[in-house]
C-alpha cells in the first residue's frame, strides 16, 4: 500500500484487532498499533533500528516477524520492553543487522521476555552475547542463529555454556582454530 505512517486515529475503533501486517511498507518507524493485537507482521518495512518502547503499546502480542528488514543496523538495549507474552520472534534476512545489544531482551523493570522460539537466521550478525540469550533460558525452545557470517574469534564459545538442553544447541560447532 506504500504507507509510511498510519493516520493517527486509524486504529481507535479497533480495540478488537487480533492479528495484524503492515509488510512491506515504506515505515521508517514503529508505528503505535493496538494493544490487542497477538501477531504483528512488519517484515519488509525500512527501519534502520529497533528502539527502546518501540512495541511498548503491545503487551499481549504473542508472535512479531520481522523478515527482510534490509535497512535494519542495529537493535538496541530494551528494544523489546513491555513484550511480556511474547512467545514468538522472527527476525530472518537482515542482513545489515551487525548490533543487537545484550540488554535488548531486558526491560527497566527487568520483566524477561517469554520467548519460545528465537530466529536471527541469515542476517548480518558477526557476534552475539551470550548474555543477550540468558533472559530467555527458561523458556526458550527454539533458537536459529544459522547464516550468519560469525566471526570465529571464541566469543561465541559462550552461548554453548547457556544452559539450554542439547538438543536446543546440537547445530551450535565451536571452531578450533591452529
Amino acid at each position: 500500500m506504500s504507507i509510511t505512517n498510519f493516520p493517527k486515529h486509524l486504529f481507535s475503533e479497533a480495540s478488537q484487532l487480533r492479528d495484524l501486517s503492515a509488510a512491506d511498507n515504506p515505515m521508517k518507524s514503529v508505528e503505535m498499533f493496538p494493544a490487542s493485537l497477538d501477531t504483528l507482521n512488519l517484515s519488509g518495512i525500512e527501519v534502520e533500528a529497533i528502539q527502546p518502547g518501540d512495541f511498548i503499546s503491545n503487551p499481549k502480542l504473542k508472535k512479531l516477524h520481522l523478515y527482510h528488514l534490509i535497512h535494519l543496523k542495529s537493535v538496541h538495549k530494551d528494544a523489546f520492553e513491555g513484550l511480556k507474552s511474547l512467545e514468538v520472534l522472527t527476525m530472518e534476512n537482515c542482513i545489515q543487522l551487525h548490533e543487537f545489544n545484550e540488554q535488548a531482551f531486558d526491560g527497566p523493570q527487568s520483566v524477561a521476555v517469554p520467548l519460545k522460539s528465537l530466529s536471527l537466521s541469515c542476517c548480518g550478525l558477526h557476534t552475539l552475547s551470550s548474555r543477550t540469550l540468558v533472559p530467555l533460558e527458561p523458556m526458550l525452545e527454539h533458537l536459529a542463529l544459522d547464516g550468519n557470517p560469525w566471526r570465529c574469534d571464541c566469543k561465541l564459545v559462550s552461548i554453548r555454556q547457556i544452559n539450554f538442553s542439547l538438543a536446543h544447541t546440537e547445530h551450535l560447532r565451536q571452531v578450533q582454530t591452529i
